[in-house]
């Protein structure tokens, strides 16, 4: 084999790992979010949107959790690398609980912001679960 050629296959390789990792860091960041979203009657925390080329910007009905993970997971997989997603939350109370505490004992710290502060201990454990 040429070295062009195994060039090549290394070059696919590292694209195919890299592309991975992002999916899973992205999912276990977004799920993050939505496991630390106050439940009361689950509206909030049903209202994540996970899109591809433009933001969603409606609010919807009560989703279950599982029907949440399921869009992040069908989003992220049609996604390549270099794509914007959004994460939105469009309820008008999301804003406050985020940065206000509203949820003062169930989400003091929000839910959005301690969890980007993870992004690099999630890439990490990622990385060396490989």
């Amino acid at each position: 084999m040429s070295f062009s050629l195994q060039l090549s296959g290394f070059n696919k390789e590292v694209k195919a790992r890299l592309e991975r990792n992002r999916r899973q860091i992205l999912f276990e960041v977004f799920r993050s979010i939505v496991l630390d979203t106050p439940v009361l009657e689950g509206t909030l925390r049903g209202n994540w949107q996970l899109s591809s080329s433009n933001p969603r910007l409606s609010e919807l009905d009560v989703r279950s959790q599982q029907e949440v993970m399921a869009e992040i997971d069908a989003v992220l997989k049609g996604s390549r690398f270099g794509d914007t997603v959004w994460f939105t939350n469009n309820l008008p109370y999301a804003y406050p609980i985020e940065f206000y505490g509203w949820s003062h004992t169930k989400a003091p710290q929000g839910m959005v912001r301690k969890n980007v502060m993870r992004v690099n201990r999630i890439a990490q454990a990622i990385a060396r679960s490989r």
